[in-house]
């Protein structure tokens, strides 16, 4: 207790002299930048998959799996495993144009090199008939940062909203 006391009267003398106060602040943003740039790669690497899907579709983030990542969709009897059996099954609706892609954290936990991450997405399609399709719902993904200290998807597993049946995804 009296240590707390004795830290925050430093902190508050530091404050109140000439100039300190302004290194006390501008210390503190330096180690909350520090504390939080994991997460801003994160987040960064969800808005390039975000992107990636916007202008070429989903087999353009091949680079941004894991080799041996598993994805899931609420419903599905087992996930798909292997970055390209997800591509395969991600890139399933050929001639589906993404007219519009959201995709936005609402909670990113970073844990030395893997990330949890929660949050929602929105993908407007205009199917081969020329009709569009709107899915929606969250999402829950696990990043593992790699030796080239990219960020990449070893987990992700969605739940459309409304709940629907899913149409199995599978890769024999």
């Amino acid at each position: 207790m009296t240590r707390k006391l004795g830290t925050l009267a430093l902190c508050a003398l530091l404050a109140v002299l000439p100039g300190c106060g302004f290194l006390v602040v501008q210390g503190a943003r330096y180690a909350y930048g520090i504390y939080k740039a994991p997460e801003k790669e994160v987040n960064a690497a969800l808005e390039q998959v975000r992107s990636e899907v916007l202008k070429a579709g989903w087999g353009a983030t091949g680079p941004l799996w894991a080799a041996d990542a598993h994805w899931s969709t609420e419903g599905q009897l087992a996930p798909v495993v292997g970055r390209d059996a997800i591509l395969q099954c991600l890139t399933a609706d050929a001639g589906s144009t993404t007219l519009a892609y959201a995709l936005a954290a609402t909670r990113t936990d970073v844990r030395g090199d893997t990330a949890d991450q929660r949050g929602t997405y929105q993908q407007t399609l205009r199917a081969p008939e020329g009709h569009a399709q709107v899915r929606s719902g969250d999402f829950e993904a696990r990043w593992q940062r790699h030796a080239e200290n990219q960020w990449r998807l070893v987990r992700w597993h969605d739940r459309p909203t409304p709940r629907t049946q899913v149409k199995a995804c599978t890769t024999d």
